[in-house]
C-alpha cells in the first residue's frame, strides 16, 4: 500500500486506481484494539474483502457495507483442521479418516455420538431424552504439544472428531460459531469433562488435562463440544472461521 510505512502505526490510507463511481475514493484503515463494529460510509466492499478477509467478516446491511471484527488475536483467527476422526462404537479413541460428514442436528455421520438425543452412555442412563449437546468433539492439537514430554498423543486418540491447529478453543465463549471448510457450521456448547477413561488410555493423563487458574477454578483442557447447525464435509487442511456470539459472552462450562 502506498505510503503505509510513513503513516502513524494506528492508521493508514490507500488511494486505489478507479473509474466512474470509484474515482477519487480513499480507503482509511485502522487497527482495532477491541471487538468493534466499523461502518464503511464510503468504500468498495469487494475490494476490502479481498485485502483483509483473513481478519474480518464482510456483510451487507441496509445498502451499506459494514465491517464486523470477529477476533483480534491472530492466534484465534488463523485456525485449520489437521485431522478428522470417527468411531461407530463407543471406543475411547477414534480412527482418522480422509473426511467426515456433519449432518445438521445430528452430528458426525457414522459416529457413535450421532443423534438428536444424548448418546453418552452415562447420560443415557440418567435420561435418554436429553438433547445431544456433544454431537461433535473438537480438540486443539496444541494440547498434544504441551504434553509431548510425558505423553505421545496422536489426533483422534482422545476421542475427538476434529483436531485443530491455531485456535485457542478453550477461550472461546459459549455459542461461538465455527464455519469449518466450505459448508459445515458448528455451534460450541461447552467443555468436554475429562473422565477416568483417559487414565485407562494412558495412566496419569487425566491429571495432565486438568489444571487450576490463579483463583483456584478448574481448567478442563480436553477440548470442546458442539452441535451441527449446517451440514457439510470436513477434511484435514480445511480452514476454520469464527463468529462470536452477541455480548455479554458466557464462559464455556462442561456439558
Amino acid at each position: 500500500m502506498q505510503g503505509i510505512y510513513e503513516l502513524p502505526l494506528d492508521r493508514w490510507d490507500y488511494l486505489p486506481m478507479g473509474e466512474g463511481d470509484e474515482a477519487g475514493l480513499a480507503f482509511l484503515y485502522f487497527w482495532l484494539s477491541a471487538n468493534d463494529e466499523v461502518e464503511l460510509v464510503r468504500g468498495h466492499g469487494d475490494y476490502l474483502n479481498y485485502n483483509i478477509y483473513k481478519y474480518f467478516c464482510i456483510i451487507r446491511k441496509k445498502k451499506k457495507w459494514r465491517l464486523l471484527m470477529n477476533l483480534i488475536d491472530e492466534k484465534l483467527i488463523s485456525g485449520k483442521v489437521i485431522a478428522v476422526s470417527l468411531s461407530n462404537t463407543h471406543t475411547f479413541s477414534k480412527e482418522n479418516r480422509n473426511k467426515i460428514k456433519l449432518l445438521s442436528g445430528y452430528g458426525v455421520e457414522g459416529d457413535a455420538h450421532f443423534g438428536k438425543t444424548v448418546k453418552h452412555r452415562s447420560r443415557v442412563a440418567q435420561n435418554p431424552n436429553q438433547p445431544n449437546l456433544r454431537q461433535v468433539h473438537i480438540i486443539q492439537s496444541e494440547l498434544f504439544d504441551e504434553l509431548k514430554d510425558r505423553f505421545d498423543i496422536k489426533p483422534g486418540q482422545l476421542g475427538e472428531n476434529i483436531t485443530t491447529r491455531g485456535i485457542n478453543l478453550l477461550e472461546l465463549p459459549t455459542d461461538t460459531i465455527l464455519q469449518v471448510g466450505e459448508e459445515a457450521i458448528i455451534q460450541i456448547t461447552g467443555l468436554r469433562n475429562p473422565c477416568p477413561q483417559i487414565d485407562h488410555f494412558k495412566p496419569g493423563l487425566l491429571q495432565a488435562v486438568i489444571d487450576k487458574d490463579s483463583e483456584g477454578n478448574l481448567i478442563r483442557k480436553a477440548g470442546i463440544m458442539g452441535i451441527v447447525l449446517k451440514s457439510g464435509e470436513v477434511s484435514p487442511d480445511d480452514s476454520i472461521r469464527i463468529q462470536l456470539p452477541s455480548k455479554p459472552y458466557r464462559k464455556l462450562e462442561r456439558v
